[in-house]
């Protein structure tokens, strides 16, 4: 749509202060659900200074998908770029703007897998934006205005019918990743673009690992779960203070007596006995990890 005109403030003050900002390329995407499970926007309070490292890794961590942060890191060959504007010609000569140019990303990640590439698919499904960091350590948002003093700061908004990932296979000459692209929302005008700077960086953002279990079931006291990512990693370290288990047919938790780790990512555990037949559900809960899947995977008690 063409720029929001107002005929009471013909120009806008040209002024500026001897030190403006530097937004320089973005070399990071802290991509993120437009809503949380609350129902309200996702967003960060900037009105006294930057997301604390703290801030930023709980969001990385919420219990809820809806409520998370999903960091993807060392974007290479960014272009962010917006199209020309559209104006209709008429025989006179003259010109009138329509609506402003799209503004697309591009950019690509090298030395990931296709597994990694299809959990990135999957944000196109869904009402998401964005914070970006770029290289010199700036946290990038939207205010939604143009103006004004920012205290609230936005994802900027994607256009998820326009998000598109996909495989790179090596070639002789080249590494294996991930290429991106996507517009973002025509409502993210240029003007309400903000940034913020902050004492931690990309490094300290690492996206959860889906966890896969498989288990079986020795007695009716003891019961094997071998744990593994996605990327067919075994989870390795977890202790008996990680666990939980409960049985769903009595809808009460239990507590293991022991828990051992008899191989990397391979778990005993030691339980009360059951009624046989009984549904068992085993859950576990670590800064780093997802166990949605592990919980998901029930079994029966013998």
């Amino acid at each position: 749509m063409a720029e929001v005109c107002t005929c009471d403030t013909p120009l806008g003050n040209t002024g500026r202060p001897a030190c403006q900002k530097k937004y320089l390329v973005v070399k990071d995407l802290i991509l993120t659900p437009l809503i949380g499970s609350a129902g309200t926007a996702n967003t960060y309070d900037v009105s006294a200074g930057e997301p604390t490292l703290s801030t930023i890794q709980a969001d990385l961590n919420a219990a809820d998908p809806l409520d998370r942060i999903y960091p993807i890191r060392g974007i290479e060959n960014v272009e962010n770029v917006r199209d020309e504007s559209i104006f209709q010609e008429f025989n006179s000569g003259k010109k009138v703007k329509v609506r402003e140019g799209f503004k697309t990303f591009t950019g690509f990640v090298p030395n990931v897998d296709p597994v990694y590439v299809g959990k990135v698919k999957s944000a196109g499904c869904s009402a998401i934006g964005a914070f970006r960091l770029d290289t010199a350590g700036n946290f990038q948002f939207s205010a939604r205005k143009s103006d004004g003093i920012v205290t609230t700061a936005y994802p900027i908004e994607i256009d998820s019918d326009t998000f598109d990932v996909r495989y790179v296979e090596s070639t002789d000459g080249e590494t294996f990743g991930m290429m991106m692209d996507f517009q973002w929302k025509e409502t993210e005008k240029d003007s309400y673009l903000r940034q913020v700077s902050v004492n931690w960086n990309a490094s300290d953002l690492q996206g959860l690992l889906d966890v896969n279990s498989s288990v079986v079931v020795d007695s009716a006291t003891q019961f094997t779960a071998t744990l593994v990512d996605d990327y067919g990693n075994p989870v390795e370290g977890l202790v008996l203070g990680d666990f939980t288990v409960t049985n769903l047919t009595t809808a009460s938790g239990l507590t293991p007596s022991a828990v051992t780790e008899t191989s990397d990512g391979v778990y005993q555990f030691t339980i009360p006995a059951q009624t046989p037949a009984d549904v068992l559900e085993l859950d576990a809960s670590k800064t780093g990890f997802d166990f949605t899947k592990v919980k998901a995977n029930t079994f029966v008690a013998l």
